[in-house]
């Protein structure tokens, strides 16, 4: 298993910007060392996923509609859809380390409510 965490963490961009926050809550530091390179490294494939499984399946021209109203077609979907919202987990979470994994689990609901509200973010800066 160690091998296996040092290569997950390998392969994550290093966003120095975000490591020397000591004021910071546990959450906070979870997000910016843990999920912020995790969705900067996996940004392509979620942006692909969102488009295929909202955009075009709801055949939403993105040209057309005001960015905020594609921001809230899509924040309104990965909220409703649950099984769009865990497969949306499941890019990121497959990611973690064990470590970070029972990190993870200790405060699942407020790492899950960061984490939709990071890819809805991304996706709008994205498309805008």
């Amino acid at each position: 298993m160690e091998k296996r965490d040092n290569q997950l963490k390998e392969i994550r961009p290093l966003l120095s910007h975000l490591e020397n926050d000591k004021e910071k809550t546990v959450e906070e530091k979870f997000q910016n060392t843990v999920l912020r390179p995790i969705l900067k490294f996996q940004h392509d494939i979620l942006m692909a996923f969102i488009t295929e499984k909202v955009v075009n399946k709801y055949r939403i021209d993105i040209i057309k509609i005001h960015s905020n109203d594609l921001g809230l077609k899509v924040k309104k979907e990965l909220m409703n859809n649950q099984t769009l919202r865990n497969q949306v987990f499941g890019l990121l979470v497959g990611l973690f380390t064990i470590d970070e994994y029972h990190d993870y689990l200790k405060n699942e609901t407020e790492y899950r409510r960061r984490i939709m509200a990071m890819v809805v973010e991304r996706y709008m800066s994205s498309v805008t």
